[in-house]
């Protein structure tokens, strides 16, 4: 797979339709854009990877990511 389609969200060398990658254990939340990618899992971290051009992968840089880096961890208080 040409590394342009790699850099876009897309795991793997298969070319299937419909194929599912399992790439994250324990995933609270999931979004996704035409050509990227974040979650945030059970631990409260943000991991992001894809089409980064305007910056949308939240990791301070416009470089295209390949794989789900860590870009932050979230940490929530109970405020009262």
């Amino acid at each position: 797979m040409p590394s342009s389609k790699r850099s876009c969200g897309l795991l793997g060398q298969s070319v299937v339709p419909g194929l599912m990658l399992k790439i994250m254990c324990d995933v609270a939340a999931l979004a996704s854009g035409s050509a990227n990618t974040m979650v945030i899992r059970t631990d409260g971290s943000v991991w992001s990877w894809g089409r980064s051009d305007s910056g949308q992968l939240g990791d301070g840089t416009t470089i295209d990511i390949d794989l789900p880096t860590k870009i932050m961890y979230i940490t929530c208080k109970n405020y009262e």
